[in-house]
């Protein structure tokens, strides 16, 4: 491979994030309740996603509905200002990239969207869109591609500048990219090797997308590890506990190998044994069960389902020599049954 393949930052030193930290919430039954609810705290974080985080165009609506919901039912502006923060993650986002446009120095350039050839998160994706317009990014400089599509239209400069059918690119916006599903041949590899060359500002960058995966994530999680970019022992093992646990099945002992045989054999459904929930302590349960029960209700018989409330905190950040700009945004609730 060519080397300056893989100086991937070398012309421009701007970084872009869009992050997405999962955590399962853990009850406290001795805490007060508030409006027949019981205040939760996070407890475990499981996940970290750089690339493609989705769903905050649904979150935030789904905010909007509850806070409606008790409007409706009495409840003063203030009552509900407690019980349901806001949550604004498109305007973050649309923010986000805006300003790393305007960094890019170039109002003619535009902001590539890198997308799925089949879209189910296209509505999610297309209220960044009008965010972006609202904000004053023209329409006809905000395209949507699929990394199909990039391998036959992008192109770089001498200057590792990279246009899109004689457009110059300022910005990419992985919403696609993150699967090896979404690069079949070797056109979609060549697509994202061709971006991460050039001087766009990318969301993610490829380094980043790396830390994003399952696998770095568990080896995060591993004794020594975190002490690499956390001096202290202390704060190392602090922010360490916070951690659900990762397990790979990659050993060589008879009960990996029984457990991998076993579970290619039933369609790669979960199948690792465990003990009764009775014999495991409150921390051992969040490692592998939904700790809380939670009901769906709509106009109509009532369904009890058992689900799992995983909450998560949207993070932006662009940083390059001369300065940085920041924000945060929480929420990002989903429910899974």
């Amino acid at each position: 491979m060519d080397r300056d393949a893989v100086v991937f930052n070398q012309y421009r030193v701007c970084l872009m994030v869009h992050n997405r930290t999962a955590y399962l919430q853990s009850v406290n039954a001795s805490m007060p309740t508030f409006l027949n609810r019981i205040y939760v705290f996070f407890e475990l974080k499981i996940e970290v996603n750089n690339i493609a985080s989705s769903m905050g165009a649904h979150a935030e609506r789904v905010t909007k509905m509850h806070r409606r919901t008790m409007t409706e039912l009495g409840y003063d502006k203030e009552t509900i200002e407690k019980a349901i923060p806001k949550n604004e993650p498109i305007k973050l986002i649309a923010e986000a990239l805006y300003k790393a446009w305007e960094l890019y120095s170039s109002s003619s350039a535009v902001i590539l969207i890198v997308v799925e050839d089949q879209n189910q998160n296209q509505i999610d994706q297309k209220h960044v869109e009008y965010a972006l317009e609202d904000l004053g990014v023209p329409v006809d400089q905000i395209v949507r591609r699929t990394l199909t599509q990039c391998e036959q239209c992008l192109t770089l400069s001498p200057e590792r500048h990279l246009f899109l059918s004689g457009s110059r690119v300022a910005v990419v916006y992985f919403r696609a990219g993150y699967t090896p599903d979404n690069y079949p041949t070797e056109k979609e590899w060549a697509a994202r090797l061709l971006i991460e060359r050039s001087d766009a500002i990318k969301s993610p960058w490829i380094g980043l997308q790396v830390a994003n995966t399952k696998k770095t994530q568990q080896v995060l999680a591993e004794d020594g590890v975190v002490e690499r970019f956390v001096g202290h022992p202390r704060d190392a093992a602090a922010i360490r506990s916070t951690f659900a646990g990762l397990w790979a099945i990659n050993g060589d002992d008879p009960v990996t190998q029984k457990l991998i045989k076993v579970t290619i054999g039933l369609g790669n459904k979960f199948v690792r044994p465990f003990p009764p929930l009775l014999m495991l302590s409150e921390t051992e349960q969040l490692l592998g069960f939904p700790p809380m029960k939670s009901h769906i209700v709509w106009d109509d018989p009532i369904c009890d389902s058992r689900l799992q409330l995983l909450s998560g905190t949207l993070k932006i950040a662009q940083e390059n020599n001369q300065n940085k700009w920041l924000g945060t945004a929480s929420g990002l609730q989903r429910l899974y049954e």
